[in-house]
């Protein structure tokens, strides 16, 4: 059984943070052992990380290996290509050995480092805590793997950041290694709130209806004849009666007019109230110039445009600025994993990057997002994190800075 079909059972977690897979079983554990591969997803697993977290450790990693070694080449290194990397007895960067055991020893000054970033992954534990780490939970799952197959990670990551600087021009400098644009891994199972499947993801093939729908190809049109014997209606029987004409229009117009006479007196009963409305002595235009304005007429109400937003009243939605423009809602929901953020809404990006905004459950958890993740990277680039405010809030906040000048009231002349 691999990491990646590990899928049967629960494992006692609640929030996964590994790319949303299961905790990893012995089984799955002993069949990485036996093979030499290692990708994001694994690395994910086996050190229960969240896909940001692996990305900065690979950002750590291919940091230690821009490093010069101590030591010189006894041959030349080439790349892929044939291109000559460093040549013999001189001393070559750490991503320049080639993978395998020729460049272990060289690739081994990088593991003391890294260590030291992660103590708690790969860190040589004490002998309570590497018990504690050998024994899987209730379920038969490790929630952590112990610190061998942690230490084995790490020196494959090492190994396949090596490869990928040599194979790519972009990653061997730090300026230029956020150019590098590899296609993200998708999650298992989309539990996160607002997350939608974009292009590359997979979407579940729809399910057969197992009850085939009723089709209603030949539908024939049933005339109802009036019987033979029955008399047909006069004039009088259509004028309406005094019962009608007794019955106010607000009622039949509550419940709908049935008949022809019910609809006529609707409509006569509504030009009434119209002409009744014009002819009426108190014409609003003049009471308008000669009344003080009110209390309510003075309040601003907020019209169909301007009304809140729910989450931006309650200051639990965020704004992300300058991120790269290739940013998709798989990022920003992995940005913020842990932080049960909700709904994400992507807009248009410009010259300087692009934007969004993020909902979370809470005020809470927004602020504990924006606190730990503003100024920090998001696929390379230092993204800044605000508050959301409101159209409204922003005019009153810039009314309070510059107040508009008040104009004199204008003198009252009162005729005799």
């Amino acid at each position: 059984m691999s990491l990646l079909e590990n899928d049967s059972g629960d494992d006692g977690e609640v929030r996964h943070k590994r790319f949303d897979y299961n905790a990893p079983s012995l089984a799955a554990i002993t069949e990485f052992l036996e093979t030499d591969d290692i990708s994001d997803v694994k690395a994910a697993i086996l050190l229960n990380q969240t896909p940001q977290e692996i990305y900065q450790m690979k950002r750590h990693i291919r940091c230690y290996l821009r490093a010069p070694c101590p030591w010189i080449t006894p041959r030349n290194l080439v790349d892929n290509a044939g291109k000559t990397l460093c040549s013999k007895d001189e001393h070559p960067l750490g991503w320049m050995m080639p993978a395998g055991r020729q460049g272990m020893l060289f690739r081994h000054l990088v593991v003391p480092p890294v260590a030291k970033l992660y103590p708690d992954l790969f860190a040589e534990p004490d002998l309570q805590t590497q018990i504690r780490q050998d024994q899987p939970n209730g379920y038969g799952r490790f929630a952590q793997a112990p610190f061998v197959v942690c230490r084995e990670v790490l020196i494959r990551m090492i190994e396949a950041c090596a490869e990928e600087m040599r194979e790519h021009s972009c990653l061997r400098d730090a300026d230029t290694e956020f150019q590098h644009l590899s296609p993200g891994p998708n999650l298992k199972r989309a539990r996160l709130d607002g997350f939608e499947a974009t292009e590359t993801e997979e979407e579940p093939k729809p399910k057969r209806q197992m009850v085939k729908q009723l089709a209603f190809t030949h539908v024939k049109t049933v005339v109802s004849l009036r019987p033979s014997g029955l008399p047909k209606l006069s004039k009088s029987t259509v004028a309406p009666s005094e019962s009608v004409k007794a019955k106010p229009a607000i009622e039949s117009i509550r419940r709908g007019p049935s008949t022809v006479a019910e609809l006529l007196e609707q409509e006569r009963a509504v030009r009434a109230q119209s002409r009744n409305a014009l002819s009426s002595p108190a014409s609003p235009t003049k009471d308008r110039k000669n009344s003080t304005p009110s209390a309510t007429s003075i309040e601003h109400t907020p019209t169909r445009g301007e009304r809140l937003d729910r989450a931006i009243v309650e200051r639990r939605r965020l704004y992300i600025h300058n991120m790269v423009p290739w940013t998709k809602k798989r990022n920003v929901a992995d940005f913020f994993i842990g932080y049960n953020v909700g709904a994400i809404t992507m807009y248009v990006s410009d010259a300087e990057g692009k934007s969004c905004s993020a909902d979370f459950q809470t005020y809470e958890q927004a602020k504990r997002a924006m606190k730990d993740l503003d100024r920090t990277l998001l696929l390379g680039r230092v993204v800044d994190i605000e508050v959301a405010k409101s159209s409204l809030r922003m005019d009153e906040e810039g009314k309070d800075k510059h107040p508009l000048p008040v104009k004199p009231a204008a003198r009252m002349s009162s005729t005799r």
